[in-house]
């Protein structure tokens, strides 16, 4: 689904019979030289099919959060679309651009927004993760 943004998984793989999973390379979610923050592409599901799809935003550096969040909210709003056949609405994109954790459902689809603090370090993490009713 996310070639396009330079996201290339690993073998789709069962490492838990009956689940399966794969995990992308990181890219680079923001410009600076010294301290990269970076999303990671994961997938999860059964032998057939996926069924949870996440994307998470690693924030190293808090300076560049706000160019990162936004490298995340388009990401995520190529994935719902890809995964949904349907479009985020504007208050979704917004929250997603701004950090709000939120969480809704569609026909078929759970999704959701949300943060994890690193307790050690100023970092934290953003997932946006699309998972099937």
């Amino acid at each position: 689904f996310l070639s396009d943004f330079g996201f290339k998984t690993d073998d789709y793989h069962s490492y838990n019979n009956p689940e399966w999973e794969a995990t992308s390379n990181p890219i680079n979610a923001n410009d600076h030289h010294m301290l990269f923050n970076q999303i990671t592409y994961y997938i999860e599901g059964t032998e057939d099919f996926a069924t949870k799809l996440t994307l998470r935003l690693h924030i190293y550096y808090k300076n560049s959060s706000v160019e990162s969040l936004k490298t995340l909210s388009k990401i995520s709003s190529a994935l719902y679309e890809k995964a949904t056949g349907e479009k985020l609405s504007k208050k979704q994109m917004e929250n997603l651009i701004s950090g709000t954790v939120f969480s809704d459902q569609s026909t078929n689809h759970l999704f959701s927004f949300s943060v994890n603090e690193w307790p050690s370090s100023d970092g934290k993490d953003f997932m946006f993760k699309i998972k099937l009713k």
